[in-house]
């Protein structure tokens, strides 16, 4: 691999546009009979779209609807001479397909710190993001994201091409301490003891999921830092492997800006129906690094 040229050829690329068409329809096992993937961004949709969807399922298929594993939605058992009618029943009620195929498919996130008390970062925002710069890019093979708010990882990051998982550094600030040992309890990595009256955490066994910062009655307990930690390379099915972590407390700027390298990275490298993971693995974890953050 020559990381100079690579570099040269992924600086002057830029993410191709998601294409009209990024599929959604998928072709069942009964012949004449297709699937229709919608898109429902990070699992959100709108209580008055939920009734029409039904509506769609009971007019063109059978009153059926599957709920996937990413957070979507499909109606299966749509004959092939009315797809293009659910197609357009289903833009009327403000929705689109999903992607399928070689592509960047739908992001999937947890509710972050919108809703969830241990969510750090909001996952939702971000996930809205990346949707909208690259959902359904072309790629080699098929190409997953996750957004977790906070190391729980309630989204299986780690099992994604790209995952994104929420932390929060705590820090001290011993004038508002009462010593009521509350953070030591909550510390689920016994990274917190209590000396004296005071804390002390141990930052080698602190994963920054914030619960000692959310649980503090006084505040003396507060962000130092916070962002995403970043894995690479994850994936399930036949031959699964956990995403590698590439980079931490990374703002949503610059963990955009990895998606979009590695994208890029992707596309120059990757070999027709070959993971991201497996990219990685034949071109060297360390030159991927490399490539992506620049780091010597």
């Amino acid at each position: 691999m020559e990381t100079g040229k690579a570099m040269a050829k992924i600086v002057s690329s830029k993410s191709s546009l998601p294409s009209p068409e990024v599929g959604g329809i998928l072709e069942q096992r009964q012949k004449g009979f297709f699937v229709l993937r919608l898109k429902i961004p990070f699992g959100q949709v709108h209580s008055d779209q939920l009734p029409q969807i039904a509506k769609i399922a009971e007019k063109y298929g059978r009153g059926e609807l599957h709920l996937t594993t990413r957070q979507s939605v499909e109606i299966p058992w749509i004959e092939s001479a009315n797809v293009e009618e659910a197609k357009k029943a289903i833009a009327s009620i403000g929705l689109t397909l999903g992607a399928s195929g070689p592509r960047l498919r739908g992001i999937t996130a947890c509710p972050g710190n919108r809703v969830c008390k241990h969510g750090q970062k909001d996952s939702q925002g971000f996930a809205k993001e990346i949707d909208e710069k690259v959902f359904g890019t072309e790629l080699p093979h098929k190409f997953k994201v996750a957004v977790s708010g906070c190391p729980n990882a309630c989204t299986k990051p780690r099992e994604n091409d790209i995952g994104f998982s929420g932390m929060a550094e705590p820090e001290i600030f011993p004038e508002d301490c009462i010593g009521c040992g509350k953070c030591q309890k909550l510390c689920k990595e016994k990274a917190i003891t209590i000396e004296g009256d005071l804390p002390s955490i141990d930052l080698k066994k602190c994963m920054s999921c914030g619960d000692c910062i959310n649980g503090c009655p006084t505040g003396s307990l507060k962000a130092k830092r916070t962002g995403y930690a970043v894995y690479a390379g994850g994936k399930m099915g036949r031959h699964p492997r956990l995403g590698q972590l590439i980079a931490s407390f990374v703002s949503e700027d610059e963990g955009l800006f990895i998606v979009e390298r590695s994208l890029d990275l992707y596309r120059l490298y990757g070999a027709p129906k070959e993971r991201f993971g497996d990219t990685i693995q034949r071109i060297g974890f360390d030159a991927y690094v490399r490539e992506i953050l620049g780091s010597q």
